[in-house]
C-alpha cells in the first residue's frame, strides 16, 4: 500500500458479467485504503456500459478518500468512452500503470 493507496489490477472483459467482481474487489479496496484508490485498467480488454458503472460507483464510494478513485494505464478506446460518456470529468484518468513493473498490485479482479 504505498502512500496509503490500494491498487486494483482489473483485466479481461469488464462487462455486465465481470460487474459484480470488479464492484466488490473495488469495495474492498476502498475499505482498506487511506489515501485513494488506483485502478488499473491495463488489462482490461473490453469496457461496456456496466463497467462505466462499476468505475462511477467506485468513485462515488471513494469520494471520502483524499485522492479518491484513480484510473491508471486507460487505453485508447476506455478513454474515449469516458470521454463521450463525459465521466472523464468526474474519474481522474492517466495512461500510465500507478507503480513500477516489479511491484506487484495489492488485488486483483479477473474477469470469466
Amino acid at each position: 500500500m504505498p502512500g496509503g493507496h490500494v491498487v486494483v489490477a482489473l483485466s479481461g472483459d469488464l462487462d455486465i458479467v465481470s460487474a459484480a467482481t470488479a464492484r466488490q474487489a473495488l469495495a474492498e479496496a476502498t475499505r482498506r485504503a487511506v489515501t485513494g484508490v488506483i485502478a488499473d485498467l491495463a488489462g482490461v480488454t473490453f469496457l461496456d456500459a456496466a463497467g462505466l458503472g462499476v468505475l462511477a460507483g467506485a468513485a462515488g464510494r471513494a469520494r471520502h478518500l483524499p485522492d479518491g478513485l484513480r484510473l491508471a494505464a486507460v487505453n485508447p478506446n476506455a478513454l474515449r468512452l469516458l470521454k463521450l460518456t463525459r465521466l472523464d470529468r468526474h474519474l481522474a484518468a492517466y495512461p500510465m500503470p500507478p507503480y513500477r513493473p516489479h511491484t506487484a498490485p495489492i488485488m486483483a479482479a479477473v474477469s470469466p
